[in-house]
């Protein structure tokens, strides 16, 4: 799968399978489960479990607090090679349970789910999207300030995580335009279009004062003058010239 920047629909299909999972997990242990049941638990918690691991980002969106908040997902093109592997493994294990053996309708819709999104992550990866991904509307960039402005930064802990995240940002970018180069030795491109407004979403960040920049919100989050001025060095030295370098690749 080329995961980060998949789309709604993606996102919101993944939603339905944890939404599902987390249902049935809660049920679970009140209840005796049969073969096929409890095999396919295992396999649901173990990929629910990686997954926001790998991609602990998306685990915030969904309102976990479970997750990591001090690193980004690994974005690069071998990385994302070895999950679609991962992928390929969990999907084999769903097409081993059969379909007609499950005795909970919770477990078997969670099921469903969960193998139609591997089977449609599997068949999209023809698209190799991480290779062309420069979108105005669910593009890395865009996915960056998201991630600013729902940042933990309430207690002392989360201000630290934040601050080791977001000292790793210049990594994430370097991921995506080492795949985009990787997309154009292979013939894939982003359109025109949806290049020239990135460009000028990046500008609009680079050029304002760093108070106005969307990745400021981690500061204007937490009370904490001492973090509002790391944050704002942080922005200064590293997030503002990451993008700046981004930019001047497009």
């Amino acid at each position: 799968m080329d995961f980060l920047f998949q789309g709604c629909g993606m996102r919101i299909s993944l939603s339905r399978c944890l939404v599902a999972i987390s249902l049935w997990s809660s049920f679970s242990h009140a209840m005796p489960q049969a073969s096929t049941d409890a095999r396919y638990m295992t396999i649901a918690k173990q990929y629910e479990a990686e997954y926001f691991t790998r991609f602990p980002e998306w685990g915030l969106l969904e309102g976990r607090r479970d997750v990591a908040l001090d690193y980004f997902s690994d974005t690069s093109y071998a990385a994302m090679q070895q999950w679609q592997r991962r992928e390929n493994t969990y999907l084999s294990e769903l097409d081993g349970l059969q379909s007609s053996s499950f005795q909970d309708p919770i477990q078997h819709t969670s099921y469903l789910l969960l193998k139609g999104h591997l089977e449609r992550n599997k068949v999209r990866r023809i698209c190799k999207e991480s290779l062309w991904n420069v979108a105005p509307m669910m593009g890395w960039h865009t996915m960056a300030t998201t991630i600013a402005d729902i940042q933990p930064v309430d207690t002392p802990e989360h201000r630290r995580q934040a601050i080791v995240r977001w000292k790793q940002f210049p990594l994430w970018a370097k991921h995506e335009i080492h795949n985009l180069h990787l997309g154009l030795q292979q013939g894939y491109v982003a359109s025109k279009p949806a290049v020239e407004r990135v460009i000028k979403q990046i500008e609009l960040i680079v050029n304002n004062p760093i108070e106005d920049s969307p990745f400021y919100a981690m500061a204007e989050h937490a009370n904490d003058p001492q973090f509002s001025d790391s944050i704002h060095g942080l922005i200064h030295h590293t997030i503002h010239p990451t993008l700046q370098q981004y930019l001047e690749y497009l």
